[in-house]
């Protein structure tokens, strides 16, 4: 027996069959890198897009509240009531007995919730249309006048809610209020009410006439309309978004807590001003009812690495090496010149 040892040449075909899992390997990555290239541009549009429309919405949304708020406060037999009611003297050790009796539900000798105002408070709260869980008037020293409900304090001065500007004194309430009450017209961070019974922020409305402040208006508005206001924007983007408070934590879902990192951000931004850090972005709002404007909070989607990313990207590796080693193998088994052991023909 001899063999006959052939030159090894590659065919056109052949060395397509070997290229072909080296090429295709090759696009695939670049594909790769150019959708999570393009996922992140993406993002960013959508980052935009949607700090903009949770921003915009939340303004025209309390801008109506506040507007329906301010309109019970301007009607003419509210004001009429309220100076009435709010003219009686003030004594100050009555006002913390009568609040001490008021908190142990205890009989006072004013029938605050069976007076004129209150019916007409009254009449707002409990219906479906309207988004009040609670109303309640208070003159211009907090004294409680009328309630749509039992409220938790008859001295209304302390609590936290109570217009800053009259800490002053009546003059100075008077002259920074007075003459526009829009200026003075807040909103209150979202938490639970114990008298409302209800998650909800308040709207608070100097009630003003002749330039003077006679008492305040608190209308609590539950998040209901707020939630379906957020799932529906949410909804329309591919990125995880939530509303922060001024404590930080997320408005509709009060267990959420951000990181230290991103509450440091969130102390330090102005209205209106945004902070990026890659993956994560903030943006505070710009509502001139807050004091404390609440903040936009929006995390992108990640592409590093993950576990599960790696043992996908080794799995590609290894068929594409098992594709490419058996490529060859075809190759060189169809190349007519690949030399064989072929037994020769003795004569």
């Amino acid at each position: 027996m001899a063999q006959s040892n052939g030159r090894f040449r590659l065919s056109p075909i052949s060395l397509l069959l070997i290229l072909f899992p080296t090429i295709a390997f090759g696009a695939l990555m670049t594909a790769v890198v150019d959708l999570s290239r393009s996922a992140h541009e993406k993002d960013d549009v959508h980052l935009k897009v949607t700090t903009d429309l949770v921003a915009g919405s939340l303004e025209s949304y309390f801008s109506r509240e506040a507007a329906g708020a301010a309109a019970l406060a301007r009607v003419p037999k509210v004001i009429q009531e309220v100076r009435t009611l709010g003219a009686k003297p003030y004594n100050q050790e009555h006002v913390r007995e009568l609040d001490k009796k008021w908190r142990a539900d205890e009989e006072v000798d004013d029938p605050i919730l069976e007076n004129e105002l209150s019916r007409f408070l009254q009449s707002f709260i409990g219906s479906d249309d309207s988004p009040y869980r609670e109303l309640l008037i208070a003159d211009a020293r907090g004294r409680l006048i009328a309630a749509s409900n039992r409220t938790e304090d008859y001295d209304q001065l302390d609590d936290s809610w109570w217009p800053a500007q009259s800490r002053g004194g009546q003059t100075k309430f008077d002259t920074q209020c007075g003459s526009s009450p829009l200026q003075c017209t807040s909103l209150a961070d979202v938490a639970f009410d114990p008298s409302a019974d209800a998650t909800a922020f308040a709207l608070i409305v100097p009630i003003v006439s002749d330039n003077k402040v006679h008492g305040v208006l608190k209308a609590v508005v539950d998040t209901s309309t707020l939630n379906m206001m957020m799932s529906l924007v949410y909804s329309n983007v591919v990125l995880k978004g939530r509303l922060l408070g001024n404590d930080g934590r997320d408005v509709l879902e009060p267990s959420f807590t951000p990181t230290p990192e991103i509450h440091m951000a969130i102390e330090g931004l102005a209205p209106g001003q945004e902070w990026d850090s890659g993956d994560e972005h903030l943006r505070r709002t710009e509502s001139r009812f807050q004091a404390q404007p609440w903040t936009i909070y929006i995390q992108k989607h990640a592409f590093g690495v993950t576990p599960s990313s790696s043992r996908g990207a080794m799995l590609l590796i290894f068929t594409t090496v098992m594709v490419l080693i058996t490529a060859i193998g075809i190759s060189l088994a169809l190349n007519p010149r690949f030399p064989r052991n072929v037994p020769e023909t003795v004569s």
